[in-house]
């Protein structure tokens, strides 16, 4: 098991500054954004990082968050149509669909819940861990049955994003 569970969220209405804050407290780089009780967008720290604001040096704290858009919701500046695994998809898998769609973390979804997450960090203590246990590196495979994961809503399409 490879997720990491007790995952940290936020709600869309939370301003920028919280996701930031939560992000740099727990030393994480993804939040998934719950609206009463439903998965609805992630938030990374690319997207709640400011301007650059080393030229705005002579300003205030308050004016620099306010320049960094501390202070907008979280909604403004998540990605919706957010690509998921279930808790008993494979790591392999979740590794391929990072690859896949370039993102860095997949909230794990078990009954309509977050239940945690996988990030790049994950798969890559799972492949050092397989290659200290002398495992050959599996290929991608043992995903949930496809129907399944359509009849949910979580098929993911067939074409990822341009480069």
């Amino acid at each position: 098991d490879w997720m990491t569970a007790g995952v940290i969220t936020i709600n869309p209405e939370q301003p920028v500054a919280t996701a930031r804050e939560l992000m740099w407290n727990h030393r994480i780089r993804h939040l998934p954004v719950i609206d009463r009780g439903r998965l609805v967008g992630i938030v990374s720290d690319r997207n709640v990082r400011g301007p650059d604001v080393a030229a705005a040096v002579a300003l205030s704290s308050a004016q620099r968050e306010v320049l960094a858009g501390a202070y907008r919701p979280v909604r403004t500046v998540m990605t919706t149509g957010v690509q998921t695994v279930w808790p008993r998809d494979t790591i392999v898998y979740a590794a391929s669909l990072m690859a896949q769609w370039r993102i860095g973390a997949l909230p794990v979804v078990d009954g309509g819940e977050v239940v945690g997450i996988v990030s790049t960090i994950d798969c890559l203590r799972a492949l050092v861990a397989m290659h200290t246990a002398g495992i050959p590196s599996p290929s991608p495979g043992g995903e949930a049955d496809t129907a399944d994961r359509a009849a949910a809503g979580l098929e993911p399409s067939a074409t990822a994003p341009d480069s």
